[in-house]
C-alpha cells in the first residue's frame, strides 16, 4: 500500500475500546463539571460577585469536556476504521487512512516509548476515579447565627431613626453567606483535575502500549495524535487546579476578613447589650445623634460601625480582585484553546526532556500546573 502500513489489528482495536472508555469518563466529568462547580449556594449579598462568575466558568469546562468526549469519540471511530481497512490492499483505503490521520514531518522527532521510565503497558485503565462531591459546606453566616438575641435590630431602630437608614444594610447583611463555598469549589475543582489527569494517564499507557504495534507514516500521525490527547487533557487538568488553588486563596482571605467583622460585631452587640438601653433614656432630642453631641458610648457606637464598614469595603475589593484572576485564568484556558499550538513545535519540546514517571508525572510531589495549563492548546478538539 501506498501508506505503508504495519500494523497488528488486534492490539488497536483493545486500544479503540480504551479510547472510547476515556470519551465515557470524560463525559461523566462533564455531568460534574455542570453540578459540583457550578454551585453557588452561599454565593449571596457580599460574595454575590463569584456566583455569575462560578457558573460562567463551569460552563465553559463543561463545553470544553463535552467537546473533548465528542473528538475522543471520533479518534476511537478513527482507529477502528483504520483496523478495517489495513487489509485491504487498494489506493482508496491507504487514503482514507491517511486522511484520519495525516502524516507528520520528517523532522519531528519522536522518542523511544519503551524507554521512557515509569511506563504500564497495558489496555486496562490504571485508574479511573469519579470525582465525588465535597464535604458540605459548615462555614454559613445567618442572622440567628450572628445575633440570635436580636440586639442588633433594636440599634438598628436607633440609628434608622437619627440617620434615616438602616445600620444593618451596612455592617450585618453584607456578611450574610457561606464564604466556605469557596474551599468547596475548590474541592470540586481539584477533584475535577485530578479525575482529568487519570484519563490522560490512561490513554498514555495505552498509547506506550499501542504505538509499537503500528508503524508507518500514519502511524506517526496515529502516535502523533494520541500525543495532544493526553498530553492535552493532562493540561486541562491543569487549568482545572489553577482554579482550584485560586477559589482556595479566595476561600483563605475571605474566611479571614469574615471572623474579623464578625468579632467586630461580637464586640458591638456585648455594648448593645449592656449600654444601649441606659444611653437611650439619656437622649433629649434625636437632633443630637445626626451632630453627634451625644454621650460617649454613642460616640463609640458611631466607630464601631465606622471600622466595620470599613472592613466590609475591603473585603469587596477582594472579592473583586479574585473574581478578576478567576476570569483571567479562565480566559488564559480560552485563548489556549482558539490559538492551537502546533503540536509538532510541541512534540519537540517534548522529546528532548526526560519526565520522571512519564506516566503520570501531572500532580506529583512539586509539580507546578501553572506552566502544563498552556497544553490545553493541543487538545485536537
Amino acid at each position: 500500500m501506498t501508506n505503508q502500513i504495519d500494523m497488528h489489528p488486534e492490539q488497536l482495536r483493545r486500544f479503540a475500546v480504551q479510547v472510547e472508555r476515556a470519551a465515557t469518563h470524560v463525559d461523566v466529568l462533564r455531568s460534574y463539571a455542570g453540578i459540583a462547580c457550578a454551585e453557588t449556594d452561599g454565593l449571596e449579598n457580599l460574595l454575590a460577585v463569584f456566583a455569575d462568575l462560578t457558573e460562567d466558568v463551569a460552563e465553559v469546562n463543561m463545553i470544553v469536556l463535552k467537546r473533548s468526549r465528542d473528538a475522543l469519540s471520533r479518534t476511537a471511530d478513527d482507529i477502528t476504521l483504520a483496523v478495517d481497512l489495513v487489509e485491504q490492499t487498494d489506493v482508496a483505503a491507504a487514503q482514507r487512512i491517511g486522511a484520519a490521520f495525516p502524516p507528520v514531518p520528517k523532522s519531528v522527532p519522536f522518542p523511544d516509548l519503551t524507554t521512557l521510565p515509569g511506563s504500564v503497558h497495558g489496555y486496562d485503565d490504571v485508574t479511573s476515579t469519579c470525582p465525588g462531591l465535597p464535604a458540605t459546606s459548615s462555614e454559613k453566616y445567618t442572622a440567628d447565627g450572628i445575633d440570635p438575641g436580636g440586639l442588633l435590630g433594636t440599634f438598628d431602630d436607633l440609628w434608622r431613626s437619627a440617620f434615616g437608614e438602616s445600620v444593618l444594610a451596612k455592617i450585618f447583611h453584607p456578611i450574610l453567606g457561606d464564604p466556605g463555598r469557596l474551599a468547596w469549589l475548590s474541592s470540586a475543582y481539584s477533584q475535577l483535575g485530578t479525575c482529568t489527569y487519570e484519563v490522560a494517564w490512561n490513554l498514555r499507557s495505552g498509547t506506550l502500549n499501542a504505538a509499537p504495534h503500528w508503524n508507518g507514516e500514519s502511524g506517526r500521525a496515529f502516535e502523533l495524535c494520541m500525543f495532544r490527547w493526553h498530553m492535552g487533557l493532562g493540561g486541562l487538568g491543569d487549568a482545572h487546579h489553577l482554579i482550584a488553588k485560586l477559589y482556595l486563596e479566595a476561600y483563605e482571605v475571605v474566611s479571614k476578613e469574615f471572623r474579623e467583622i464578625l468579632e467586630l460585631l461580637n464586640r458591638l452587640l456585648e455594648k448593645v447589650g449592656k449600654r444601649l438601653t441606659p444611653v437611650i433614656g439619656q437622649l433629649s432630642l434625636l437632633w443630637d445623634v445626626v451632630t453627634w453631641d451625644v454621650a460617649d458610648e454613642l460616640k463609640e457606637f458611631v466607630n464601631d460601625v465606622k471600622r466595620i464598614v470599613r472592613k466590609i469595603n475591603e473585603l469587596e475589593e477582594e472579592c473583586m480582585r479574585f473574581k478578576e484572576k478567576i476570569l483571567e485564568a479562565q480566559a488564559r484556558v480560552e485563548q489556549l484553546l482558539l490559538a492551537a499550538r502546533d503540536p509538532h513545535e510541541a512534540l519537540r519540546d517534548w522529546a528532548g526532556k526526560t519526565q520522571d514517571g512519564i506516566l503520570n508525572f501531572e500532580g506529583r510531589s512539586g509539580y507546578d500546573p501553572t506552566p502544563g495549563a498552556a497544553r490545553v492548546a493541543l487538545l485536537p478538539i
